[in-house]
């Protein structure tokens, strides 16, 4: 499946779009002005008009439909990582997306497999594969009901372990982990 097939999944879903997140970096040649802007401590642009944070997710949210997603991170985070959480994810946020972060201390196992994938409606997931450099390779639709079911037990899993997004970045920040 390829991206442009994803997307089409992003906009056509009907229920519920949940996306796991394990990698320490994602190169996604989209967010390369935004982390430039990051980087000189520019605050984020608005969402009004951007092609995903408006276009997808707030249309998606005024739609009625539940975006959710969960990143699972290791300490110390990566330049990528504080950029993508002190940047994309108060946009995601802003845009209806429920952000969650499952934090596991160093040297303790993950507790969920470490897969990138989405779920859209609990009966679909598209499994992401990556490179070592967080480049995007493929992308797999998976209909199969026990393979689905794994999936969902997954997300089951870290939505339970995980904090909301805004909860987590003010304990960041005070703690000085940013």
């Amino acid at each position: 499946m390829t991206v442009d097939d994803l997307l089409d999944l992003c906009r056509s879903f009907e229920r519920s779009a949940f996306r796991l997140e394990t990698l320490d970096r994602y190169s996604v040649s989209e967010e390369d002005e935004d982390n430039q802007r990051w980087s000189r401590g520019e605050a984020p642009p608005p969402i009004d008009g951007h092609p995903w944070f408006d276009g997808v997710i707030r249309a998606g949210t005024s739609a009625g439909k539940r975006w959710e997603r969960t990143h699972v991170l290791r300490l110390p985070l990566t330049d990528y990582l504080r950029f993508e959480l002190e940047y994309e994810y108060a946009r995601l946020e802003q845009a209806g997306d429920h952000c969650h972060i499952l934090e596991v201390p160093d040297g303790y196992p993950l507790p969920v497999p470490a897969v990138d994938f989405w779920l859209f409606d609990d009966t679909l997931a598209v499994r992401m594969d990556y490179d070592s450099d967080g480049h995007l390779l493929a992308c797999e639709q998976i209909t199969d009901a026990a393979t689905v079911g794994e999936f969902l037990r997954t997300r089951d899993t870290a939505l339970s372990l995980a904090i909301p997004f805004p909860t987590w970045l003010t304990e960041a920040e005070e703690a000085g982990r940013l």
